[in-house]
């Protein structure tokens, strides 16, 4: 009666590997042959013999025999892989314009399983731009040009669960051209006010500046001034500094005027500094006595 071959053994025996892992085949049975497949085909001495490890670039179902002549096949060996694809993120995301709506994408190109959350692990988004962590989705209106440099990373829901990072660099390319609102900032950044008046507040849509404030108005947009309010403003930021400034100017030379001798603040006047500039502003009390 002839012996029975033993069953062959797998290392790793199957489960959840990473791709690329390596399966070797081995036969307890001295100098026993190994035939398997790889198509969920039952193997037979005529199926590939083993050489060498198997290499697994997805998920695979090994069967194997061990053969030896003279003796009976052994039973057929059942080895099943799950292969877990490693997230694959685009190298780069579409160009940027300040001040132009944008809409991209850091979303994974393959792999992953199930679920993916999006992060951003180092860096920062450039100024005006959010993360859906859902979707992978980046949108919002760049609110300035310059370079950037980001990295994001992305977690799957496998356990334990696959991750990818991969940094993003770049330039945000100029306006071209520039709101009011965005000359208003810029001028409040730089203390360059040559390019902005009175005309150009308007056109921005705040109300109350005038060619005699305008100066007054240009000190308290100062960031080291109104430090209360940061860069880049909105207009209802800029709008909310300017009413507080009215108000103020009004009540100072109402003050004034009824007090002319009682150690009452004389009419407003103030010095104006800026990078560039040294200005005086006159504010003009009696029309608002009128």
């Amino acid at each position: 009666m002839q012996a029975t071959v033993e069953t062959p053994a797998a290392l790793p025996a199957g489960g959840a590997v990473n791709a690329g892992t390596q399966v070797v085949l081995t036969s307890p049975t001295e100098s026993a042959a190994v035939y398997y497949t790889t198509d969920l085909s039952e193997p037979t001495a005529s199926s590939t013999l083993y050489t060498g490890p198997i290499v697994l670039t997805g998920s695979t179902t090994i069967k194997a025999i061990a053969v030896k002549p003279g003796s009976t096949n052994s039973s057929v060996a059942t080895f099943e892989y799950t292969v877990a694809m490693p997230i694959v993120l685009p190298d780069a995301i579409s160009p940027l314009t300040e001040g132009q709506s944008y809409t991209g994408s850091v979303a994974k190109l393959s792999g992953g399983t199930g679920a993916v959350a999006y992060e951003v692990t180092e860096g920062a988004l450039p100024a005006g731009l959010a993360l859906n962590p859902g979707t992978g989705e980046i949108a919002g209106t760049p609110s300035v040009s310059g370079a950037y440099h980001f990295t994001i990373g992305a977690t799957d829901s496998a356990t334990p669960p696959a991750t990818a990072t991969m940094p993003y660099t770049g330039t945000i390319a100029p306006a071209l051209f520039k709101t009011a609102l965005a000359l208003i900032n810029a001028a409040s950044e730089s203390g360059d006010w040559d390019n902005v008046d009175e005309t150009t507040f308007a056109d921005a849509g705040v109300t109350g500046v005038t060619s005699e404030n305008l100066y007054s108005v240009q000190y308290y947009l100062d960031p080291a001034v109104s430090t209360h309010s940061p860069l880049p403003r909105t207009l209802a930021d800029i709008q909310a500094i300017v009413d507080e400034l009215i108000q103020q100017m009004t009540v100072d030379a109402i003050y004034a005027y009824l007090n002319p001798f009682g150690g009452g603040s004389p009419p407003y006047r103030r010095s104006i500094r800026s990078r560039r500039h040294h200005r005086c502003g006159c504010f003009q009390f009696g029309r608002y006595l009128r």
